[in-house]
């Protein structure tokens, strides 16, 4: 027979990724491999023996300050944006598990960072206050005037 082990579960303080390579996100935004932490374990759900034995779930926490290429204003869009994946000590982490294979549930930890970060990189655009055409205005008090000579048309009233 062979002896079974109980899962444990990954560590609280996962290991950072081995290597210095940068990994481009998006909108001039990067980040050091050695500054993504990952970590694995067992994806629940049906499966069989693969989702048994295969650690195939990714988890991926990176610190904000991290990135690199992004404005200040950027990381606090990218806070605010991304505020569902704030952990403590200002990490972002993000977690997949969709796939049978853990190379692809990695892919899919950068896709969704990468979502974020370019939603956070473009500032929004200004708006700029307008004033009401005079036509604009017309159109909206013949409205108002249709609306309220269609109330005033239920009234029921008797010929006393």
């Amino acid at each position: 027979m062979s002896e079974r082990r109980a899962h444990k579960p990954s560590p609280t303080t996962p290991a950072p990724v081995s290597g210095a390579s940068e990994i481009v996100l998006s909108g001039g935004a990067s980040v050091e491999a050695r500054n993504l932490h990952w970590s694995f374990s067992r994806s629940g759900g049906p499966g069989g023996q693969n989702v048994n034995k295969v650690e195939s779930r990714a988890t991926l926490w990176i610190p904000v300050t991290a990135i690199t290429g992004l404005s200040l204003a950027g990381q606090a869009r990218l806070r605010l944006k991304a505020s569902a994946h704030l952990v403590a000590d200002d990490r972002l982490q993000f977690t997949a598990d969709e796939h049978r294979s853990q190379r692809m549930n990695k892919d899919e930890c950068l896709s969704r960072l990468r979502e974020f970060v370019l939603l956070s990189a473009r500032s929004p655009k200004v708006r700029r206050r307008t004033k009401p055409t005079r036509s604009s205005k017309e159109r909206r008090l013949e409205s108002k005037e249709r609306t309220s000579t269609n109330k005033q048309q239920r009234n029921w009233q008797s010929d006393d």
